[in-house]
């Protein structure tokens, strides 16, 4: 399973240097990734890009706290 995972990251690696155009058509050709294109891949995105940007306020606020009781 993990082997898999790793395929499709470095897939979606490689599409980096793409346009627009070049890299959904590659996306929607490939078997494993084609589920990006859906609605539902679209939705897994959004919340993955969510979580991080959560997950990075949350980091920092924790870091501002430390250093307003460390100062």
């Amino acid at each position: 399973m993990k082997q898999e995972k790793k395929g499709i990251l470095k897939i979606i690696w490689e599409l980096r240097h793409l346009t627009v155009e070049e890299c959904l058509s590659s996306i929607s050709n490939h078997p494993d990734l084609k589920f990006l294109v859906t609605t539902v891949g679209i939705w897994f995105l959004l919340r993955w890009l969510i979580g991080i940007w959560i997950g990075a306020h949350l980091i920092y606020f924790f870091y501002h706290i430390f250093n307003m009781i460390m100062a």
